[in-house]
């Protein structure tokens, strides 16, 4: 009972926060960027229909670079929409409310998900009773170590496999092919990129752009950093082989910000 009151008290605070920041936008050419995961998809409505109300103008990927190419005020409330990892609640709940409200947004892919249809992290979690470190201290673990522990775990003769929580590439194929959709690069495996070597970076982005490539034709150059974790090691890496990249901050995009260090704030994600 009061794991479920925490999460309801969650969505409710999530909620609230994110109509604030809405609120908060002047006219001065500041632009809200928030990212979901799977959203409560009565609350994501509810939400949506509350900022078209306001008058606040949802604007696609190819809007915001054109906007921060050009560098100047808009003079309108705008809002950056954009979804991490490729989680099948997008393509069965969020889209029809996308298209209910004509809304553009952005879909940060991990490829390897939409291949395997689960998440490491989730498959950790679940199976924490056989797992030698807390599932999240997984994130700190080097790219090969925490493989070597993945790959263990998946060995373990106790070991529990989760049913598919992603979309399958036919379901990404179709929602690539709606105009309100974009897609874009969130590596590989979804890897903590402050953990990988330049090396496993690269295998990262070149798996995922290969695939991308060919269930997503014309998907767009945009990257996100899963986890929001990032160094200048990995930004220097990335930052000419991608148009935008996305981090994760607190604020909102100015007309003048650097189109390879885009902040974006996170929702809530039940």
């Amino acid at each position: 009972m009061r794991k479920l009151a925490g999460k309801i008290i969650s969505k409710i605070w999530f909620s609230l926060k994110l109509r604030a920041r809405v609120a908060a936008i002047s006219e001065s050419g500041e632009i809200l960027s928030v990212f979901f995961h799977r959203p409560n998809i009565v609350e994501f409505e509810k939400w949506i229909n509350w900022c078209t109300n306001k008058g606040f103008e949802f604007i696609s990927s190819v809007d915001l670079g054109n906007i921060l190419d050009k560098g100047i005020k808009t003079g309108k409330k705008q809002i950056w929409l954009t979804f991490d990892d490729g989680w099948r609640n997008n393509y069965t709940e969020v889209l029809p409310v996308l298209k209910k409200y004509n809304v553009p947004a952005t879909i940060f892919v991990s490829t390897n998900l939409i291949n395997d249809g689960v998440f490491w992290l989730e498959l950790a979690r679940l199976n924490q009773n056989i797992l030698p470190i807390p599932a999240n201290e997984l994130k700190l673990k080097s790219e090969a170590d925490r493989n070597d522990i993945l790959d263990k775990l998946k060995q373990h003769t106790k070991f529990k496999q989760m049913d598919r929580e992603f979309m399958t590439w036919e379901e990404l194929s179709s929602i690539n092919e709606n105009s309100l959709i974009s897609i874009a690069n969130h590596t590989h495996n979804h890897v903590i990129c402050v953990n990988c070597t330049y090396a496993e970076l690269d295998e990262e982005i070149k798996l995922s752009e290969t695939l991308l490539d060919k269930y997503c034709p014309g998907h767009i150059s945009f990257f996100a950093y899963p986890n929001g974790d990032f160094n200048n090691n990995t930004q220097s890496y990335l930052i000419d082989k991608f148009d935008l990249i996305a981090l994760v901050g607190n604020n909102n995009t100015n007309f003048e910000a650097d189109k390879k260090a885009i902040t974006r704030t996170v929702s809530y994600t039940h």
